[in-house]
């Protein structure tokens, strides 16, 4: 288990060429590796024309969908799990929903205290996106809206 945790680790550090690969393939792929996974299934919707960002960008936000899917696998308890990219005419929009147990404490408290929604929080102020988590017992929903401007290419 260790070791195949390190060869996840490993590779997740390993940098994508985002002018190379298309950030939907890139999220495709990503969601593909977790359709193994046991209890949870994972599934991915893509809707609207794709707009290439600027790289960071794409970077920033494919670190913020594996930061909410390792919160998914860990915490939430859930057996669905659903990944949106949805290109819209102004603003790109990434949301990650399951159906699992919510964030059963105070959310301000949780984002004070956990690490990776934190890192979420700064990296979605970092690419000047608006974050919103809608959070109860029967499942998370969170939803970034990247605005084009400013993250274009």
């Amino acid at each position: 288990h260790i070791i195949n945790e390190v060869r996840n680790i490993s590779h997740n550090l390993m940098p994508i060429d985002f002018n190379e690969y298309a950030l939907t393939d890139i999220v495709r792929q990503t969601i593909d590796k977790f359709k193994e996974h046991p209890i949870i299934k994972f599934e991915y919707i893509q809707t609207g024309n794709n707009k290439k960002l600027q790289p960071v960008t794409e970077l920033i936000i494919y670190r913020i969908l594996n930061e909410l899917i390792s919160n998914i696998t860990k915490h939430a308890n859930a057996t669905k799990a659903l990944v949106q990219l949805t290109y819209q005419e102004n603003s790109l929009i990434l949301s990650v929903e399951d159906d699992g147990i919510g964030i059963t404490n105070n959310i301000n408290e949780t984002v004070k205290k956990g690490l990776g929604l934190k890192n979420i929080k700064h990296r979605v102020g970092y690419i000047n996106a608006m974050l919103t988590i809608e959070t109860n017992s029967k499942g998370t929903l969170i939803i970034i809206e990247i605005p084009y401007a400013n993250n274009q290419q």
